[in-house]
């Protein structure tokens, strides 16, 4: 469904990368988290689609994010495409 959608739009698969790390860095930079050059955070997930990791402990949900650097989302993102 992603690259149906991508081709109806015109959007090629670099602008669709591109566009999504953009959104990515912009909340690094909100101070979401201070990240190693070139990596951002994520969440961990125990199964697919995506569900989270959590704990009972609100404030114990935020040992559950991890760096991830940006080569390897956008090789993700490139794969969904």
């Amino acid at each position: 469904p992603l690259r149906r959608l991508c081709d109806a739009l015109d959007v090629s698969c670099e602008e669709f990368c591109e566009g999504v790390l953009e959104v990515v860095r912009r909340d690094n930079k909100r101070g979401y988290c201070n990240c190693t050059p070139g990596s951002s955070v994520d969440q961990l997930v125990r199964e697919r689609p995506g569900c989270l990791v959590r704990s009972p402990d609100s404030s114990a949900e935020l040992r559950y994010l991890v760096e991830v650097s940006e080569e390897s989302q956008r090789r993700v993102l490139e794969r969904a495409f």
